[in-house]
């Protein structure tokens, strides 16, 4: 089986995880979503701005965090299996490579699939804050936090670096954790 073969199967496989009706199943151990969320408890205790009471399981979160680490992964998965689907085998090899800049994106800012993805994940963010989490982009509400709103009210094109690294790095750890799952050899590059 080529890599792109194995490649689109794993992500595949883990869209169906995270995308269960039972919110639960999407969250347990070992889905993407559970994996980022454990990504940024792991940068948090590192970087001292979460406190270790607060970096438990994603199954332990409430249900908007919840909703939030499951948006976000189907998003990355959706970007990569649309690039995928109908093409044929040596431009599916191509989006392999291209996954592996993705995921080293520090190295690879300005690449077209990088770009692209990020960009529907600040698109995903906006759509999750204004149906979840409106209370942090209302002005005058107690929860109002103005880098949300600044950022909700910015296109992905003309956000700082600073504020569109945030959005590629949710799309890097995703691509990178898929990557490895694919069986094909896959080192992930992304460490804490």
């Amino acid at each position: 089986m080529t890599n792109a073969k194995q490649t689109y199967q794993a992500l595949r496989r883990n869209l169906e995880e995270i995308s269960s009706e039972d919110t639960g199943a999407s969250v347990r151990d070992g889905t993407l979503a559970a994996e980022l969320h454990g990504y940024y408890n792991q940068v948090g205790l590192k970087q001292g701005w979460l406190k270790p009471e607060y970096a438990t399981p994603l199954s332990l979160q409430d249900n908007t965090n919840k909703r939030k680490n499951i948006a976000a992964a189907r998003d990355v998965l959706d970007y990569w299996l649309n690039e995928f689907e109908g093409k044929d085998s040596l431009v599916q090899e191509g989006l392999v490579l291209e996954m592996q800049k993705a995921a080293n994106y520090e190295q690879n800012r300005g690449n077209l699939h990088l770009e692209a993805a990020s960009d529907s994940q600040h698109e995903q963010w906006k759509k999750f804050v204004s149906e979840y989490q409106g209370e942090r982009i209302t002005p005058g509400n107690p929860k109002f936090r103005q880098d949300n709103y600044d950022q909700f009210k910015t296109s992905y094109s003309d956000l700082s670096e600073k504020v569109k690294d945030q959005d590629r790095l949710v799309v890097a750890v995703i691509t990178d954790i898929a990557l490895e799952r694919s069986g094909i050899g896959y080192e992930r590059v992304i460490k804490v």
